[in-house]
Order: structure tokens, then sequence, then C-alpha cells
């Protein structure tokens, strides 16, 4: 999980391995682990959160949001 502050942070699972260490600080193009498989799952893949002020919000809403503003 990154801390990007502001109350907002984002969650990256299942990793097979992480490349960080808890607190420290990353920035944007850095490998903070690689994705791995868990469960009844076939093969690697990322699950990903965006969690503010400890509320879970949908990928697609930001997506969206940003597609929008772009004119893609």
């Amino acid at each position: 999980m990154i801390d990007h502050g502001f109350g907002i942070r984002t969650l990256y699972a299942p990793m097979t391995e992480s490349n960080v260490n808890r607190g420290q600080k990353v920035k944007r193009g850095d490998v903070i682990g690689y994705e791995g498989s868990r469960g009844r799952s076939t093969d690697t893949h990322l699950h990903y959160e965006i969690i503010i002020k400890n509320k879970k919000f949908n990928l697609l809403i930001f997506l969206n949001l940003i597609f929008e503003k772009s004119g893609i």
C-alpha cells in the first residue's frame, strides 16, 4: 500500500516480491514490486484499489473523469 498523503492511499496486490520497504519514499516510475497470483487465479494479475479517507473507490469513476476532461 502506498500512502500519497492527504488521506489518499493505493493498494497493489497480490505481489510475489516487494522492491520497497515500509516507510520508504517512492516516486513515479519506481518499481514497487512484481505481480503475483493467489487463490483460484490461473495467472498473474494486479488488484488495484484507490482508498480516500478509508473509503474504497471504483477505479472506473476516476478513469471516466480523466477521459471526460481530456476528451478521449
